[in-house]
């Protein structure tokens, strides 16, 4: 092989290379400057679940500063279980070692054929249990739960279905 095309084939793959690195890098910095909207929409006040994917936010606590900006915090250790007897979907608080530091629990449920209830309950006491009679159905039925911090962040406990 000639050396002119050696240098030529060499020059080809390192600007394949730079590309390869380049653009995805130019992708992630671009996106890391804007607002996550469905984060926004989450946090204002949950709106139906399937719509929007909170999946960033779970696992962290967070909190929303004036100009809509999310920051995220190190996770709180509390714990709450969701699931359907009949046609009675329950929550469940189960504690956990940040439990002091828990204010309100925020409780959305879903049915699958559409309507929503939302409840917002003061400090809840270990094990305590919050039916929702006629919110199961036979199809699969949206949970999504989250807590109010007492340093006024927020954290997604719990976002199922039953």
């Amino acid at each position: 092989m000639s050396p002119i095309l050696q240098k030529l084939l060499l020059g080809l793959t390192i600007l394949l290379l730079v590309l390869v690195i380049a653009i995805p890098v130019s992708i992630i910095l671009g996106s890391a400057s804007k607002p996550n909207i469905a984060t926004a929409m989450y946090i204002s006040m949950f709106p139906q679940v399937a719509n929007n994917n909170p999946e960033p936010l779970l696992g962290h606590s967070f909190i929303r500063s004036a100009d809509g900006n999310v920051t995220l915090l190190p996770a709180k250790a509390v714990s709450v279980r969701g699931f359907q007897v009949g046609n009675t979907v329950n929550v469940i608080y189960m504690g956990g070692r940040d439990d002091a530091k828990l204010d309100t629990l925020g409780i959305l449920i879903r049915k699958s054929s559409g309507p929503a209830i939302r409840q917002t309950y003061q400090k809840p006491t270990l094990n305590q249990k919050y039916p929702f009679p006629n919110m199961g159905t036979d199809g699969l039925d949206d949970i999504l739960v989250t807590g109010t911090f007492t340093d006024g962040s927020q954290q997604i406990l719990l976002m199922t279905e039953v």
